[in-house]
């Protein structure tokens, strides 16, 4: 009867109120599963894109692989890559799949009606969806079935470096899920163009810089701090006589130059840690300047220049000078005797007799000039030294003592600041006492009045230190080149009335080189000088 219908009408209205419910729910649920099925899709192929995208360095391949990938997401039948040059608000188009005409025409086309829609996206930086092109006046054909198109800037750092366009056969072709990939994949695009458009920069500079240093006459080697060769160039490989046809990258620095005068000189800059500049014999019979020195984070730079030429025009020139130097020093000799006479006999006038110093001090001036000479001459056509073992304490203080009638003349302070027990070296005792005079002398010489002359002493590795510093006039960077050099003197008003052979230095470097050391200078205007010796302490056989 009725109060069963009534009952049934409630059941059945609860019923349907729950199976919409569920229905609703299940459509959600379908929904969901559907919504998160392609974003992990979605997240699957862009990290496939990503391992793609770094995989490769290839500008090519990079342009290659987002096209294809963009191509296979959004179902377009055609698309291209313009590279975007914004100074010049020009788009070159380097790769275009899925055209119906050749690139020749397609390039005919766009001198004559511009590039359209992908030009926009270029200028305003902004992605743009046209889902009718037919509505669209800067659209450009280049596709025949052509109804929709996106266009997608791929940026670098808030500027177009290039644009990605793809087109439908379809109306409304495209969705927001397809822009959304494509802008992610231009992303991902952008920072793969930039890597490899550096990386194709370093290669164009690394290939320029190989190409400098295989054409430069200087040998240029780099040795890391592994000891291991990371860049030789042609000039090197000629030097040490080693094959040109191999690579010698990567190889123990002892394997490749053990057998040539360089491997002791490397071996002496490891050891004290110190920049080194000397003259080496190379293994093709040639003299080459060296210069050995230590940057941080990379090794060992050494550069060598061929001096062979200016060596022999030396030799020739100390030949001469040696020669001419011996014949002036008999005329000389007779001059000094009739002057010694004229004095005794007193047979001068005593203005005569002032005027008769004044030529006895210019000739001992030249007969000092004369020695110097002689001296450096004999150095250089290879001297023999009388080497000993040596304290050099007493040998300082005694050239101390010497130049301390000269320092107080001008109130200058003479500081001994040697350590208190120096290693013994193998030197001769009369050359090291030539050497440490000339440079305190030097030192007192260059000091105006109240300053200070210091000598001081440190032990480096097997090196022994000595530094003879001053606060005096100080020498110029462009002096500094030249100071070792024969008759070279540092011209300015306050060293008019400084005399001086300028012979001096050169003595002491052809000396100190002799010994198996090197002399280096430091020095700035008006604040003073430093010359650094650097000698080998015998290494004992214990």
């Amino acid at each position: 009867g009725r109060p069963l219908e009534t009952t049934y009408q409630y059941w059945m209205e609860i019923i349907s109120g729950s199976g919409a419910t569920a229905l609703q729910n299940a459509r959600l649920h379908h929904k969901t599963v559907r919504e998160l099925a392609d974003s992990m899709r979605d997240m699957y192929i862009l990290r496939q894109i990503d391992r793609e995208l770094s995989d490769t360095i290839n500008i090519n391949h990079v342009f290659e692989m987002t096209l294809d990938w963009a191509l296979r997401f959004s179902n377009a039948q055609s698309t291209s890559l313009a590279l975007f040059d914004q100074e010049l608000n020009t788009l070159h188009f380097l790769f275009e799949y899925g055209y119906d005409l050749p690139q020749e025409q397609l390039n005919i086309i766009r001198q004559e009606y511009g590039s359209g829609i992908t030009a926009r996206v270029a200028n305003s930086g902004y992605a743009e969806v046209v889902p009718d092109v037919s509505m669209d006046p800067d659209f450009v054909r280049m596709a025949t079935n052509t109804r929709s198109q996106m266009a997608v800037p791929v940026m670098r750092e808030d500027r177009v470096v290039a644009v990605i366009t793809l087109d439908s056969k379809k109306l409304n072709g495209f969705t927001d899920a397809h822009l959304d990939f494509v802008q992610k994949l231009a992303t991902r695009a952008g920072v793969a163009i930039d890597n490899a458009r550096l990386y194709e920069e370093a290669i164009r500079e690394r290939e320029k810089y190989a190409h400098i240093l295989n054409n430069t006459a200087d040998m240029v080697m780099v040795i890391g701090n592994d000891e291991r060769i990371i860049l030789i160039n042609q000039a090197a490989l000629n030097a040490m006589q080693l094959f040109a046809n191999q690579d010698y990258t990567r190889r123990l620095a002892s394997e490749t130059f053990e057998h040539t005068e360089l491997w002791s000189t490397f071996q002496r800059a490891k050891d004290s840690g110190e920049n080194i500049i000397e003259e080496v014999m190379m293994p093709n019979e040639r003299i080459f300047h060296a210069n050995l020195r230590r940057f941080e984070g990379i090794g060992w730079i050494v550069v060598m220049h061929d001096v062979t030429p200016y060596k022999e025009m030396d030799k020739l020139k100390g030949e001469l000078i040696a020669t001419v130097s011996h014949d002036l020093k008999q005329p000389l000799s007779v001059m000094n005797g009739y002057i010694e006479l004229m004095i005794m006999q007193q047979s001068v006038t005593p203005q005569g007799l002032n005027s008769v110093h004044m030529i006895r001090k210019a000739m001992q001036n030249m007969r000092q000039l004369i020695d110097d000479l002689l001296d450096l001459a004999k150095i250089e056509s290879g001297i023999k030294l009388n080497l000993e073992p040596i304290q050099l304490e007493n040998i300082i203080q005694d050239c101390l003592e010497q130049v301390k009638p000269a320092a107080q003349n001008k109130a200058i302070t003479v500081i001994n600041s040697i350590g208190e027990k120096m290693p013994s070296i193998m030197a001769d005792r009369s050359r090291m006492r030539q050497i440490l005079i000339n440079l305190i002398g030097n030192g007192v010489k260059y000091t105006g009045t109240e300053g200070w002359v210091k000598v001081g002493s440190e032990v480096k590795g097997n090196t022994l230190r000595l530094a003879i510093q001053d606060n005096g006039m100080g020498i110029s960077p462009e002096d500094q080149i030249h100071v070792f050099e024969r008759f070279y003197r540092v011209r300015r008003p306050e060293t008019d009335n400084i005399e001086g052979t300028g012979l001096g230095l050169a003595i002491v470097k052809s000396l100190v080189e002799a010994h198996g050391g090197q002399i280096s200078v430091e020095s700035k205007l008006g604040e003073g000088t430093t010359f650094y010796l650097n000698l080998p302490i015998p290494v004992s056989k214990n």
